[in-house]
């Protein structure tokens, strides 16, 4: 499967998804005229080693109407165009933008190497030379988790297979060096490979993380202890994803690799609340809807579906849309705040994909 130098503080942006790694930055703004509505979207390419890697940062209008698309004008071949393009080392597995400051941006790539780039220090054309602002040195092996603190602005923290979890405060950058190879803590998570993390969205010292031990383990940062983890049988082929609920605190759901999703408080782990199988082979990831807190989106990485599921309706009836415009894998989804069922996936075709359910369904 860091004394940070003042930007311009931007109102926070819409997340939506990773082409390979795709967090759909967006901040709202409306074209009175022609009435659309307008998103920033932020992406990261996967080449691996064919082409140069790029992040990448565009923008997408959407009217407020729907609109009926000609597919005969379709172009496989026409790449998309952005308004900045910043040359990248690596494959680009995640690319997250600090809440507190979006023009800051963190990336992981396939060696486990983590950047930060403050965009506004970028030309819109990139360079050919490759330049970060800050490098984040430590882990050993390749990596996909990112997550900044909601909270506390700079600290992130970082998984990679090597079985590390690394909690990083970014406000400690000298300019004496670009580099910082001692983190704030190193948080040995999965003896066989740590897969994602993220900190608890209401709470700004407490994260979880999970891998291919198939244990949730939550954490306090302030004691650096484990306050909480499940039964080993909680899942049996590796966890790739979690996604904690932004309604419930106590909310936390779980995908793996063989198609099952779980759903926990955490006040108890040693039991799901319950359990769907969800996909046909391998989810790559999960998100929980930012405004509807009982829908929650699932990627398939092996069946090439985003399945949306209403998880306040009985079990056998939860599956309330599927989408299958893509060809190949799924890498990443992430939900559009402003727009409570725009969602954007990205996926092995090498396609972005921004689109809703019909509202006869939902």
């Amino acid at each position: 499967m860091s004394d940070v130098e003042e930007v311009p503080h931007l109102e926070p942006q819409k997340e939506i998804v990773e082409e390979s790694a795709i967090d759909l930055e967006t901040q709202e703004s409306i074209d009175e005229k022609n009435k659309r509505h307008k998103y920033r979207l932020l992406t990261g390419t996967f080449t691996s080693g064919q082409k140069e890697e790029y992040l990448q940062l565009g923008s997408v209008s959407v009217k407020s109407e729907v609109e009926e698309v000609d597919i005969s004008k379709y172009d496989p071949d026409l790449e998309g165009d952005f308004d900045q393009k910043i040359l990248h080392q690596g494959d680009i597995n995640r690319a997250r933008y600090m809440p507190q400051k979006p023009d800051l941006i963190s990336t992981i790539n396939n060696n486990g190497e983590v950047f930060i780039f403050d965009k506004t220090k970028h030309a819109s054309q990139p360079s050919d030379e490759f330049k970060f602002d800050i490098k984040l040195s430590s882990h050993k092996k390749e990596g996909f988790g990112l997550s900044w603190n909601n909270h506390k602005e700079g600290q992130l923290l970082t998984c990679s297979i090597d079985g590390s979890t690394k909690l990083w405060d970014i406000t400690k950058f000298s300019k004496k060096t670009k580099i910082i190879d001692s983190p704030v803590h190193d948080y040995k998570t999965d003896s066989q490979g740590t897969n994602d993390v993220s900190w608890l969205p209401q709470h700004d010292s407490i994260f979880s993380s999970v891998g291919e031990d198939n244990i949730i383990k939550i954490f306090d940062t302030r004691t650096n202890e484990i306050i909480k983890s499940s039964n080993i049988k909680s899942h049996a082929g590796g966890i790739n994803g979690l996604s904690f609920n932004l309604h419930n605190e106590y909310c936390l759901s779980t995908a793996d690799s063989n198609g099952i999703i779980n759903i926990w408080d955490i006040r108890d782990l040693e039991t799901s609340i319950f359990s769907i199988n969800g996909h046909e082979g391998s989810i790559s990831t999960l998100q929980f809807n930012p405004n509807k807190p009982q829908i929650l989106a699932t990627a398939g990485s092996e069946d090439n579906f985003v399945k949306l599921w209403d998880l306040g309706k009985p079990e056998n009836d939860q599956l309330i849309f599927l989408h299958g415009g893509h060809m190949l894998g799924i890498n990443d989804i992430s939900w559009n705040p402003h727009d409570t069922w725009m969602i954007s996936s990205v996926s092995n075709d090498n396609t972005l994909q921004i689109w809703k359910p019909s509202q006869k369904i939902i």
